[in-house]
Parts: structure tokens; C-alpha cells; sequence
């Protein structure tokens, strides 16, 4: 799967077992491993964006 943003392009790529990989991302773009309800409760102003749009 590759997702656009405004920094480029993220590859990822998935497996069976239902684990997520970063393949590629652009220079400069720091990745972070977290569970989504304690991320979004320290940053609340995060922006989402959708890949299927």
C-alpha cells in the first residue's frame, strides 16, 4: 500500500498475521508505534487523512 502525503510517499506493507510495515518513507519523517487512544489523547489536534479518498 503507498499513502500520499504532503511529505511524500509512505509504503507500507502488510501480512498475514495482520502486522504493518514501513517500507519507504520520505527523509526527514519520524514513524511513531503507538496505540491510537493514547496517542490521540496527548495530541488531540492531530489530522487524520484517508487513503481510499
Amino acid at each position: 500500500m503507498v499513502d500520499e502525503t504532503p511529505a511524500g510517499s509512505i509504503v507500507l506493507e502488510a501480512s498475514g498475521d495482520g502486522s504493518i510495515r514501513i517500507v519507504e518513507k520520505p527523509e526527514g519523517v519520524h514513524t511513531v508505534h503507538t496505540f491510537w487512544f493514547a496517542w490521540a489523547s496527548f495530541h488531540p489536534d492531530t489530522d487524520l487523512f484517508d487513503s481510499e479518498q
